[in-house]
């Protein structure tokens, strides 16, 4: 495993990480609190160091979990956590949580991360899916530099998921904000809008974490996107997850890869990418050639002509 240092910062990061959302996510049903644990622990015997999690996977059983699987390693680890999310006191049943950035909010949710993770600070505190609403408010960053100040985060960043957009947002946080990171997702088949904020990101010298897609589950119905993908797999060598993550690595703003990780196999396959040959440019610049004209379009004609 190879190591990038987080700008601006002196956080350590693998350049593989570990994304605790599919271990906790109950509607994937992917794995008990047992082979959750041990999961994370051949991660952390892999090399990954970067752990990232968020108060709401799991209504906080993401990091109760992680916390049960560092142990003593708490320390070895650089951990990111993420709150915006009021799941304390939403009614029982609801499907969806409101999202809250007071400052006395902020500080509620960081007490209750810190009890869970039972650790003395957060090495990364995300601001989870904001708006340009929350960016704006003087008060969201002025409450998070004073946690800054009594040592219990480190850092803080802004995290966007997979339906939150965050091309606005992102470029207002990094352009005034002294945030650290912007974790948002990005990869072979979403290019966008990280694409859009790399040059931004570069400039200001913020680390952007990538969160990779989930990968095209084996056994699963194929369809002309994944097929097009696993010719660029096997053209590029490793499987279509691996293929993201070196994709992801290419480029020099992004710190870490948090790809989907759903077991053991995968975890093994995407680690190893840190180390695997990285792409060419030639095949970089077909990748968002590919993209840009729409994956479907292209594997119909390779299709039609006996290609890919």
């Amino acid at each position: 495993m190879k190591y990038r240092i987080l700008p601006r910062t002196d956080l350590e990061l693998s350049e593989v990480g570990f994304d605790l959302w599919t271990v906790v996510n109950r509607r994937l049903e992917t794995m008990d609190e047992r082979d959750g644990v041990r999961l994370l622990r051949e991660a952390v015997e892999l090399g990954v160091t970067f752990f990232d999690t968020a108060d709401i996977d799991g209504k906080g059983y993401g990091e109760e979990i992680l916390a049960k699987a560092l142990g003593k390693g708490r320390h070895d680890a650089v951990i990111g956590s993420k709150f915006g999310y009021d799941f304390y006191d939403a009614p029982p049943g609801r499907s969806s949580c409101p999202q809250k950035f007071d400052p006395p909010f902020i500080r509620r949710a960081c007490e209750q991360s810190l009890r869970r993770l039972r650790a003395d600070y957060i090495d990364l505190y995300q601001i989870h899916d904001p708006g340009m609403d929350t960016i704006e408010r003087d008060e969201v960053f002025e409450t998070l530099e004073a946690l800054v100040k009594e040592g219990k985060i480190r850092f803080y960043a802004i995290a966007f998921g997979p339906g939150a957009g965050g091309l606005e947002a992102g470029e207002a946080s990094m352009r005034y904000r002294d945030v650290k990171a912007l974790q948002i997702p990005y990869g072979i088949v979403r290019q966008e809008p990280a694409q859009s904020l790399f040059p931004i990101a570069a400039e200001k010298e913020i680390g952007v974490i990538a969160r990779t897609p989930r990968p095209v589950e084996p056994g699963g119905p194929p369809g002309l996107k994944a097929q097009a993908l696993r010719f660029l797999a096997e053209e590029m060598g490793g499987g279509e997850a691996q293929g993201d993550v070196k994709f992801c690595l290419a480029q020099p703003s992004v710190a870490s890869v948090i790809p989907m990780v759903t077991g053991l196999e995968t975890l093994r396959e995407c680690a190893a990418a840190s180390e695997a040959p990285g792409i060419s440019v030639e095949a970089l610049g077909k990748l968002e050639e590919l993209w840009r004209e729409g994956f479907e379009a292209t594997a119909s004609r390779g299709a039609a002509t006996g290609g890919g």
